[in-house]
Formats: structure tokens, C-alpha cells, sequence
């Protein structure tokens, strides 16, 4: 014969421990509501214009190296410091 369930008690000091839990499902929230963020496009528009930026910065700092390069520096061989005596002659 089972027990009736009014007759059924919990152990003592049970009922202080334990948080009480709601009767009812707790609410379920869809995958596509719950995620962080959406599909991730403005952060791949964000990635692709500051990579643009930053090659438009290096390509602008390359012509302005080369447009204040003196023709000193050009011309000079690698391993001479101080122009050469003009030859007698």
C-alpha cells in the first residue's frame, strides 16, 4: 500500500537549506534571442575598414618617404660616409 503524500516528511532541517523551487518550467528563451550578438556583420564592416585605413596610412607614409628622400641619400654608395675629393686632372 503506498504512503499518502500528506504523510510524507521531509528531513529536519531540510527545508532552511534548500532554496524553495517554483512550481512551475522557468521560462525558456530561444537560441537566436539568447545569443550576445547578431549575425556579425558591422564587426566584419569595422575589421575591413580600419585594415583600408591603415593601408591607406601606410601607403601614404611611403610617399611622403619617398618625396622628402634627398638626392644625396639616393645616390650614395652603401659604404661611403663623405664625398669623395674631386681627381685632379
Amino acid at each position: 500500500m503506498p504512503i499518502p503524500v500528506d504523510e510524507i516528511r521531509e528531513p529536519a532541517g531540510s527545508a532552511e537549506q534548500t532554496s524553495p523551487r517554483p512550481e512551475t518550467e522557468p521560462n525558456r528563451i530561444p537560441a537566436k534571442k539568447a545569443r550576445q550578438g547578431g549575425i556579425g556583420r558591422p564587426v566584419l564592416v569595422v575589421l575591413v575598414v580600419a585594415l583600408l585605413l591603415a593601408a591607406l596610412a601606410w601607403w601614404g607614409a611611403e610617399i611622403y618617404g619617398n618625396s622628402i628622400e634627398s638626392p644625396d641619400t639616393i645616390d650614395a654608395p652603401a659604404g661611403s660616409t663623405a664625398p669623395s675629393a674631386p681627381s685632379a686632372g
